[in-house]
């Protein structure tokens, strides 16, 4: 609860951003009244795939659940060779900094969703460690899921949001 409160604190709602590119994904797809009613980790898996055109993607170990769950809502998503255009993984791993440092599976429109992020302590350093990975431009980080984005016209930033 308490760490819940400390990144509460921490975090901004759309009015704190200053990149367009995040305030406009904020404003026209996560903060839509259509996903009231979602957990934040789906709301956000389902903010960025409509924000986005989003084709090829794939999952790491354990998202296969979140994957098909995600492709009976989202059709037009099909798994697909690399480079990808979304990448899940349902919580930060090792196999997480595996794919990352992989730049082949990545081109500048990609996104890695991230799910489970505070849930477990000893995994959450996983998730630091992909945030600071050279290839990566663009961190939203949710207190449940985060998104990692490719973005080269970009300059670094790391956004916690309240979702």
């Amino acid at each position: 609860m308490w760490s819940r409160f400390l990144f509460w604190l921490q975090s901004r709602n759309r009015h704190g951003i200053h990149s367009p590119f995040v305030y406009n994904f904020l404003d026209k797809a996560l903060y839509q009244k259509s996903l009231k009613g979602y957990p934040s980790e789906k709301k956000l898996l389902l903010a960025i795939t409509d924000y986005l055109p989003l084709k090829t993607t794939a999952y790491g170990p354990h998202a296969g659940e979140t994957f098909n769950w995600l492709t009976q809502r989202k059709q037009q998503l099909k798994e697909g060779p690399p480079p990808y255009d979304l990448y899940i993984f349902d919580s930060p791993s090792q196999h997480l900094i595996h794919a990352l440092a992989r730049k082949h599976n990545w081109h500048n429109e990609s996104v890695v969703f991230v799910g489970n992020l505070h849930r477990e302590d000893p995994l959450f350093s996983f998730w630091e460690q992909a945030c600071k990975e050279s290839a990566v431009t663009v961190v939203i980080e949710g207190y449940r899921a985060g998104l990692l984005f490719f973005r080269k016209q970009q300059a670094r930033q790391h956004f916690r949001i309240r979702i």
